[in-house]
């Protein structure tokens, strides 16, 4: 029964993340300009093309370039650029090579993950 719990624990947690993930776009695609995923995503995709292969990063260093080159507005949540990344992974622009700690003051050196170029 245990070990059902656990499994089941698991599918919450990850259906949860999507539906975050989801919220998170949502929220920033009902913003002016109305279509800030499809403006994040292909500046994330062509700053990747720019990097060599085997590149490491972390969500955070992406978010940083594209706010800092003003191509892509600041959404109203920071956490729009997870499914972003996420999107990137899923059609093999990035793999996950681990976690590091993330270098952001306010988020208390947690954990988050390291992408690498393929």
């Amino acid at each position: 029964m245990h070990m059902q719990s656990s499994i089941l624990d698991a599918i919450d947690a990850h259906n949860a993340k999507l539906a975050g993930m989801q919220q998170a776009l949502d929220s920033a695609n009902n913003m002016p300009p109305f279509d800030w995923s499809e403006q994040a995503y292909s500046y994330l995709k062509e700053w990747l093309r720019s990097l060599p292969q085997g590149y490491a990063f972390m969500t955070e260093d992406a978010r940083k370039i594209a706010e800092e080159s003003k191509a892509v507005p600041v959404p109203p949540s920071l956490r729009a650029w997870g499914g972003i990344i996420s999107k990137l992974r899923n059609e093999g622009f990035i793999k996950s090579n681990g976690v590091g700690v993330v270098k952001n003051a306010t988020a208390h050196q947690c954990f988050a993950t390291i992408w690498i170029k393929l």
